[in-house]
Parts: C-alpha cells; structure tokens; sequence
C-alpha cells in the first residue's frame, strides 16, 4: 500500500521572480512586438532601457533569446560606458542559467555583477546580488553558505529601505527556515513577505507569497485554506498570463488534488505544468511535476508507471545537481520498489535519501526517511532494525510539530487577516478620492489651458494691431484740425476783405465756392473720423473685458489645481498648517504642492520663472510634473525627485544649453515626512520622523520646540542652481533630517524677501524674514499667518518717493508653515 506522500514544494529562493519587477511600465503593457519595433528606432539611450525589458520578457518564453539580448545589453554598456545598467545585465544572464539549473555558472554571473556594484556603490545592486549567490547556495542544499549571504543582503535593505528588496529576502530566509524543520519561523517571514507585496501592489509577487502560504497549509494537512491561497495564485497569473507562474499553480494544484485522491484532475493539471515547463526549459519545475506524477501513478498501483517518472525526474537532478531534489525523489522511488516486493532495491535508494538529508539538514525528508525504511524491514522481518528506526522518525517528528507550532500558525495568521482587512479599506477610500480629484484636474487643465492660451494670443494681436491703428489715425485728425483751423482764419479775412472790394468779390467768388466744398468734405471727413475713433475705443474696451476675463478664468483653473482646504485638511490636522499665497497678478507664478504616497508626507514649493501668465504656466508645468514623478517614477529620496524635476523640465522645453536661450524653470522646496507608525519596529522613538528635504536656490527654516534649545530657529540651505538648464547641473543634495511631534518647517519663495517697502524703501530680506519666523513660532499657526500677512501689507503700504504712492508688490509671494 501507498504512503501518503506530500509533494508540495516551497517557491522559495525568488530572485529569479521579481528581480526587474520595476524596470518599466512597458514590462506589464507592451508586447514584445511592439517593444521590438521601438528598439529599432531608439537612440542608444532608449535602446538600454528597452533591452531590459525585452530580454526579461523572453525570459519565460525563449531562454535563448533572453541570453542573445541580455548580451546586446552588456555590449551597449560598455558602449555608453554605463557600469551600473551593465551590472544589471550580468545578474540577467545569472537569473536564465539559475531558472535553466546551472547553479555554479549562475554564481559566476552573480559574482561579476556584484564585483561591478560595490566599485559604483551601488547599495541596492550590491543587495540584489548578494541574495541571488545565497539562492544558489540554496538550491544546491548549503544551507549555511546561502543564510550568510541572504542576511547580508537582508541588512543592507534594511538600512536603505528597499521594500522589494525586504520581501524577497525575507521570502529566502522563509525558505531557509522551511527546509530546516523550523516551521512557525518559515511562515513568520511569509507572512511579512506578503503584506509588503500587497502595499506595493505587486501582483506576480503577490502570487508567489500566496503559493507559498498554500504550502504551509498544506504541510498542515488544512486542504481547504491550501485549495483557497492556490486559487487565488492561479487567478493572479491568468491576468498577468505569467507562464512560469502559472505551472508553479498548476504543479502545486495538481498535488493538491492527489492528496484529496481526485487522481484525474491531478494529473491533467500536472500535465499541464508539464507543458508550459518544457517550452520554458525549466528542469527544476520539470523535475518537480514528475515527481508528482509519479505520485499519482503511485497511488493508481500502477508502480512501473510511477518508476519511469522517478528516473526522469532522477536524471534531471543529477544534471543540475539537485541534492534536496535527488533526496526527495529517491525518497518516493524508494516507496515504489518496496510497493513491488524489491526490498533490497528499496533499502539502497531509501539510504541514499537519508544520507543527502542527513548531509543537508533536511529534518523532514530525514524523518520520513526513517519512518519508510522502517517499514521496508518490518516487511522483510527485520524487526529491531524496523523498530530502531521507526523511533527515531517519531522523535524527529515531534520536534517539528508541537502545540506551540500549531498555536503559533493561528495567531499569526489572524493577525495578517486583521491587519490586512483594515488595509484594504483604508486604501480602497484613499485610492477612490485621489483619483477622482485627479480626473477631474487634469481634465480641467488639458481643456481649458489648449484653448484659453490660444485665445489669449489672439487677443493680443487684436489689441496690439487696434491700437497701433488708432494711433495712426490720431496724428492724421490733428493735422487735419491744424489745417482747418488755418482755413478758417483765411476765411475771416477774406470776409473783412468783401466790403472794401466789391470789385473783386466776382473774381473770387468761384475761389470760395470751391473751398467751401472742400471744407465741408473735410467736415465730413471729421465727422467720419471721430465715429470710426468712437467705435475703436468701445471695441478696445470689449477687448481688454474679454482679455480680462479669460485670465480670471485661468485663475479659477489655478486654484482649482493647486491643493484645495479640503484635501490639506484631510492630509494635515486642522490648525496644524497655514498657507500664505498672495499672486502679484491675478494669476502666480508660485505653487504649493502636497500629496501623501505611502507613509510618506510630500510637501513643495516652487518660484516658476516670470509672474503673471507665462508664470503661471510654468507652475502648471511644475504640479503636473511633480504628481507624474511622484505616481510614476521609482523614486525614494526627495533630491531624486528634484533631479528627474529638471530632467522633465529641459526635455519638455527643449533647452540646450546654448547661447541667448531663455532660461526657463524653478526655484523650488521639497519635504518628505516619512510618519511612524504602530507596527514600525525599526523606530526606537515613535515622535520621531525622518525629514528628506532638497532645495533648488531656496532653503528649509526648522523650529525644534523640544529641548535641548526650543523654538531656535534653523536654516537648512539649498544647492546654487536652479531646476533647469544651468552651467552646472550636479545631483541634488539630499539631507535627512530628524524632527519630532511639535516641530515646525517652514518652506518659501523669494517673494516675501524681495519685496520693497518700509520707511526706506528697500528690501524686507531673508535676516528680517528669518527673525520674524523666529519671533511668532510659539503661536497657533493661523496666528502665524496673520501676522506674515500684515507684516507684508503694512511694509508694502510706506510712500514710494519716486511715485508718491504706496509700493506695489513686485513679485509673488508663498509661505508654507507646517507642524510636525
């Protein structure tokens, strides 16, 4: 009779599987085709960043054209002389020969790759790399080689807190504990492994975690939880048509409908698996789905079948020197011969089982070693050897399984249901708020900003043609008065003239006549003139009401774009924040910015070039550019937000550098707040935030309201450049600060500081702005803005002497004041 044998396997050692998971959008929606074509008419460039994706694409589909292109892209590299893109083609060839089962030469590709990163410093690489040797470590069965360097890599994700990176190598060391008999930890780190997956909404990886929960269930003997996380894997795959995934969940559902004895479902899914592995050339995966197979023919008694399967699978592990493999297969084929009566047979292949466990720590494979060689000589009647044996398999096994194992599965697990639950509610309202505010903008903005700026250019030519025009037509109306006025002094003359020389009045007569025609022609042409003028001025006025209205209608876009009371006080308590936004003209070339990603509060300011129309469409540039990179773009400290700013900003307005080119762009201000939260265990102090603030010509002013020296204010300074084309484009500055409950920041333009005004007439300046933060930082914040407020309108309100009026504002002016 057949033991029930339980096949499932961990898809542990992930590297392979989300290794590039954030190379591209392209990666999720562009077929390969398509990718292709793109990369024929790329500059060298654009070509790197799509040989990414196409090499990884072929990945499941064609291992040797993955390898072809992958080497495309280490040739490119050296071309561009791109070390760090060049590392990460190396780790793709490692990642095909690992998946292909050539352990040793995936750790010569590993170890070139890591060898380039630590030259370039490149610590989330050198991450990568690190786990990827201790995966093959892993599947060669060195367990302690391959715990030494996935926790090395799991330290240094820590400390740069890679989330990805995390998961995957707290899914390695689950793996690890899983093959060591260490139960409770393995389903610990599974558990970690999946939420993070769920936050990133990463749906492949999200798959495996729950493949690999599946199998804990399953080791278990709890069917129901394994046949629920088995098909919500399955599901996962179909949507992302994964063809490695997908015969991981067939491979896995297979055995699961051998352990409930449905052996013809089992093998159709098992067949299936066994499709879809080799058209991969996956022989780990293949070697694994006739492991099952043979199982299924096993329990159908149809041994000779199940033998054949075995040696297939025997073969393959020998080729890619699969020690856990061999050791499990000998294992089961070992059950076959002592199924056909060959009890020798099954003793000899039973002992190799055990002694590759026993050499690779296996606790589970040695004790179910130990209960089959047990029974093989109770058969034979070799009683005391039967008994020895089986003694020591019920020690082994109760020392994996306890109470307190059991105990600690549901604990764990309703934990992670709980937490997950509130989750999902959370962002499933966030997501459905955010989006709906952010359709509604940028459809306001592509509409509305087409046509009112070519309305606005049109009405500019109108009224500067008009009033050229006008003015023409103004100088002809004087000289034409002047010349009437001459005309009619000669008149009068000639009338003085009629009575003492009657004799010439006949001669002169017809003269009078014709000038009298000609004065009233020129009388008619007057008349004419001062209608036409007339209608001139009211249609003037027409324009300059319609000019004026389309830029209050930009305003009303504006405003309806830059963060709204609702959404700050949905992101800042009420009272904990005030904003200070005074537009020189109706509307401003400044703009405030918040959004929340994550756990992460993200705060800006910006100072666009110019003020006024043009201003404002810059700063409409800048929101745009600053919700793109913050949704988009893989960023994960705020000076690379300011970098990809500027690179945005010179494609979008084609700037080159060259001389005499405008230099557009902004002065600008970025915060991201990182919050603490409950189950933040890395935080010994949880009032304490981690503060990332770059600057481009601006700074950061910082009140700490705690001890040792409260409420001194401190000045936190920007790079000298700008976001835009400059002399000298370095990398932003990145500081990080840390800040705690109570403290304020403080974020500006220049335009509070450049304002003139006061008794002399000059500049308020950044010492006298300074001093008035440090002076009212102990009061409410809308206090604070108040009193901003009517610093500036009462500097501003002195006589200017050269106008003998107030002074006008010159620029726009922004203050953002926040508390911690």
């Amino acid at each position: 009779m057949c033991s029930s044998v339980n096949v499932f396997k961990m898809k542990n050692f992930m590297f392979p599987v989300i290794l590039f998971i954030t190379t591209s959008l392209l990666a999720e929606n562009t077929n390969i085709d398509s990718l292709l074509q793109l990369y024929n008419n790329a500059p060298d460039t654009a070509k790197l960043r799509l040989l990414v994706t196409i090499a990884w694409k072929y990945r499941g589909i064609n291992p040797d054209k993955s390898i072809y292109y992958y080497n495309e892209g280490i040739r490119l590299s050296d071309k561009l002389n791109n070390q760090k893109e060049k590392a990460r083609f190396i780790n793709g060839l490692g990642i095909i020969h690992e998946e292909l089962g050539k352990y040793d030469k995936a750790m010569e590709f590993y170890n070139k790759a890591l060898k380039i990163r630590e030259q370039i410093s490149d610590s989330s690489g050198i991450a990568t790399s690190l786990g990827a040797i201790g995966n093959c470590f892993g599947y060669k069965g060195d367990f302690e080689k391959s715990k030494v360097y996935i926790q090395k890599s799991l330290d240094l994700s820590l400390r740069i807190q890679d989330k990805t990176l995390i998961a995957m190598n707290y899914t390695n060391m689950a793996a690890i504990f899983l093959e060591i008999g260490k139960i409770e930890k393995a389903l610990d780190y599974f558990l970690k492994t999946l939420k993070i997956f769920e936050e990133l909404n990463n749906l492949a990886n999200t798959s495996v975690s729950l493949l690999n929960i599946a199998a804990i269930y399953n080791s278990m003997n709890n069917l129901e939880k394994t046949k629920e996380y088995l098909f919500k894997a399955l599901n996962i795959n179909r949507r992302l048509n994964d063809k490695k995934g997908l015969a991981a969940c067939y491979n896995d559902i297979g055995t699961l409908y051998y352990q409930e004895k449905d052996y013809k479902n089992a093998l159709d899914y098992c067949l299936q698996s066994v499709r879809l592995m080799e058209e991969m050339k996956d022989l780990y995966g293949l070697s694994e789905s006739y492991n099952i197979i043979s199982a299924v023919y096993r329990a159908e008694n149809n041994v000779t079948k199940a033998i054949e399967y075995d040696f297939k699978a025997i073969k393959i592990r020998e080729e890619i020197d699969d020690k856990i493999g061999m050791a499990e297969t000998y294992y089961r084929l070992g059950i076959s011969y002592r199924m056909l009566k060959e009890y020798n047979k099954s003793i000899e292949v039973l002992s190799k089982s055990l002694e590759l466990a026993i050499s690779i720590g296996l606790k589970p494979r040695i004790y179910k070693s130990y209960q089959q060689l047990s029974l093989t000589y109770y058969e034979t009647g070799r009683y005391k050897e039967a008994f020895d044996l089986y003694e020591k398999y019920s020690l082994l096994k109760d020392s994996i399984y306890d109470e307190n194992t059991q105990k600690q599965f549901t604990e764990m697990q309703t934990k992670y249901e709980t937490e997950k639950k509130e989750k999902e509610i959370q962002l499933l309202n966030k997501d459905k708020q955010l989006k709906n505010v952010e359709f509604k903008k940028q459809t306001i903005v592509k509409n509305a900003f087409i046509a009112g700026f070519i309305f606005l250019l049109l009405l500019i030519f109108i009224v500067l043609f008009s009033y050229k025009k006008i003015r023409n037509k103004n100088k002809i109306l004087k000289l034409q008065k002047a010349e009437i006025e001459e005309k009619n002094e000669e008149l009068h003359q000639q009338n003085e003239e009629i009575a003492s020389q009657r004799d010439v009045i006949l001669q002169k007569n017809q003269v009078l006549q014709q000038q009298k025609e000609e004065i009233e022609a020129q009388r008619d042409e007057i008349e004419t003139q001062h209608a036409l003028v007339t209608k001139q001025k009211e249609k003037i006025e027409f324009i300059h009401g319609e000019l004026t209205d389309s830029i209050r209608y930009a305003q009303r876009i504006q405003q309806a774009v830059l963060p709204g009371a609702d959404f700050l006080n949905e992101i800042f308590s009420t009272g904990e924040y005030f904003i200070l936004f005074k537009p020189r003209d109706i509307v401003s070339g400044d703009l405030y910015w918040c959004s929340q990603r994550n756990n992460y509060l993200l705060i800006a300011v910006a100072d666009c070039t110019g003020h006024g129309v043009p201003g404002a469409f810059m700063s409409m540039l800048g929101i745009a550019f600053l919700n793109e990179i913050v949704a988009h773009e893989n960023v994960v400290t705020a000076s690379q937000v300011l970098d990809l700013m500027r690179e945005y900003i010179i494609r979008s307005l084609q700037q080159k550098g060259i001389s005499g080119e405008q230099k557009d762009g902004m002065d600008i201000v970025f915060c991201a707040i990182d919050k603490p939260n409950s189950r933040d265990i890395q935080r010994a102090d949880m009032s304490a935030f981690r503060l990332q603030f770059a600057g481009a010509n601006n700074s950061l002013y910082l009140i700490q309201t705690v001890a040792p020296q409260p409420f001194v204010l401190e000045e936190i300074k920007g790079d000298k450049m700008p976001v835009a084309i400059h002399t000298q484009m370095r990398p932003f500055t990145n500081h990080e600060i840390e800040v705690h409950r109570g403290d304020i920041i403080y974020i500006s333009s220049d335009g509070y500081a450049d304002q003139f005004g006061g008794p002399n007439g000059k500049k308020f300046k950044s010492k006298n702005f300074r001093e008035l933060i440090n002076s009212i930082c102990s009061k409410p914040l809308p206090e604070q803005k108040d009193i901003l407020d009517r610093t500036i309108e009462e500097w501003k309100a002195f006589i200017n002497p050269h106008t003998e009026h107030p002074f006008e504002q010159i620029d726009d002016i922004t203050v953002m004041g926040v508390k911690i």
